[in-house]
């Protein structure tokens, strides 16, 4: 992400420059669209977890996780996927005025 320009994540993703500037004012604005959107698909996924783990608390440790995992992947999202990708959305808002104080 940072070393992509605004030209490479629009060509990447198949959208003209007006498109990307008519829905953010920056790359910091997408980087904290899309970091926002991770945590609302990993809370989405703990709560389903949640679900899933609380009327089964007899069983083992290992079961519970199993099933905790289940619930993730059900949810869309394999354990560590987007971890690498995530980090550097993080280190670009961090490194960004405009986004350093909203993480």
């Amino acid at each position: 992400m940072n070393g992509a320009s605004v030209e490479e994540i629009c060509e990447a993703a198949g959208f003209t420059r007006g498109a990307f500037y008519s829905n953010f004012s920056d790359k910091s604005a997408l980087v904290l669209a899309i970091i926002s959107q991770n945590i609302t698909r990993q809370v989405v996924a703990a709560k389903r977890a949640i679900a899933v783990i609380k009327p089964a608390s007899d069983l083992s440790a290992d079961e519970l996780v199993s099933r905790a995992l289940t619930a993730n992947a059900e949810a869309g999202r394999e354990p560590g996927e987007g971890t690498l990708a995530n980090r550097e959305l993080l280190l670009h808002a961090a490194g960004s005025p405009s986004c350093a104080d909203r993480i």
